[in-house]
């Protein structure tokens, strides 16, 4: 069987996801415009061997030209793996990878709802199955499809237009770079400043939430320029301020504000407190005791717990966090772990308990803090 198509968003599943990639950045005059100024590339010129096999299975620039395009084969035990393996290798190129990403699909799935009605969501049940984790497949299609009669396996080639996404990515680009400039008009000019100075206002974690935002909005700037002139259009600029710059100003502010705990709870040790200071030394602040603006609170509470059959102890173990701004009295996140912790000494099964509780500081709260400050 030898099979070549382009996909419908009425019968493909595949092609919707890599389209919702640009749709929700272009809206359809921009994506008719980029169709109607970019030269047509040559189609395809597949043939097949004396035994049916495809020219593009072994080599997938025997069909598609590489100067026109970008294409990748793969294999598969199913038609579903063979795809998804075909658009990784693609995206391979702009070194991504292929996930499945459910909040983007039903994201898309309302703002398609919303601007096309209900009809536009009938081809998006199993989207999640093979989408990017990244925007770089705008434009990707399968090309063909074809199953080895012997072994049973799929194949499918992938590939992109490279003039038609070069243009696609471009338009990305300046809306990016737009809604960057208008990002960065409200971040405080001394929050971009290296001096020193007594006047300069009190900083705060919005401020530092602000500076990382523009750092990833200047990343992705960055890497849209990249896949312009990796799909070999013209070279284009990126922010004019790259992302790592908005990380270290980031930091150096996070430096300025300290951060006070109020840890209750058998932590007689301190070994808590030592734990969430780490967490906040990992992300640039300083640790105070007392009178700081923004505070950590947490409780910590354990207790024994009898299992039936268990020749063990075993102590479970409860510990809350939220990280307050005093002056507005508002609640900026909270956190909760729990768990339990068996030995055969209820004192040990105890130190267990706290060991664990440190350790889930260090991890779970320290990303829950980074995730706050990315503002996701």
């Amino acid at each position: 069987m030898f099979t070549t198509h382009q996909f419908k968003f009425d019968n493909k599943k595949t092609a919707v996801f890599f389209a919702l990639c640009f749709a929700l950045t272009l809206n359809a005059d921009a994506q008719r415009n980029v169709d109607n100024a970019v030269k047509a590339a040559p189609a395809p010129k597949f043939k097949a061997d004396k035994n049916g096999r495809p020219n593009w299975v072994n080599a997938p620039y025997a069909a598609y030209d590489k100067k026109f395009y970008l294409a990748y084969t793969a294999s598969g035990q199913s038609r579903e793996n063979a795809e998804a393996a075909a658009f990784a290798g693609l995206a391979g190129y702009f070194g991504q990878s292929v996930t499945g990403e459910l909040s983007t699909s039903e994201s898309y799935r309302e703002e398609r709802g919303k601007k096309s009605g209900a009809s536009s969501e009938q081809s998006l049940d199993s989207v999640v199955q093979i989408s990017t984790s990244m925007n770089n497949l705008a434009g990707a299609e399968i090309g063909a499809l074809w199953q080895d009669t012997k072994d049973r396996a799929w194949y499918a080639v992938a590939f992109m237009d490279k003039a038609k996404s070069a243009a696609l990515y471009s338009a990305m680009l300046d809306e990016k770079n737009a809604a960057l400039t208008r990002m960065t008009a409200h971040i405080r000019a001394d929050d971009l400043s290296n001096e020193v100075s007594d006047k300069k206002p009190a900083v705060t974690l919005e401020d530092i939430v602000r500076l990382r935002q523009a750092a990833a909005h200047a990343d992705e700037c960055a890497r849209l320029a990249a896949a312009v002139h990796l799909l070999g259009g013209s070279r284009r600029n990126a922010a004019a301020t790259d992302g790592g710059e908005f990380r270290r100003r980031a930091r150096a502010l996070a430096a300025a504000i300290p951060v006070s705990q109020d840890i209750s709870g058998a932590d007689a040790e301190g070994r808590l407190a030592a734990a969430f200071a780490r967490s906040l030394e990992g992300a640039g602040f300083s640790t105070s005791s007392g009178g700081a603006r923004y505070k950590i609170s947490a409780s910590y509470h354990s207790a024994p717990a009898v299992l039936a059959g268990q020749k063990n102890t075993f102590v479970r173990y409860e510990l809350t966090a939220g990280l307050t701004d005093t002056k507005t009295k508002n609640t900026l996140f909270t956190w909760t772990a729990n768990g339990r912790e068996g030995h055969i000494s209820e004192n040990e099964a105890s130190q267990r308990a706290l060991r664990a509780a440190c350790e889930r500081v260090k991890t779970e709260f320290s990303a829950e803090l980074e995730a706050y400050l990315s503002g996701l």
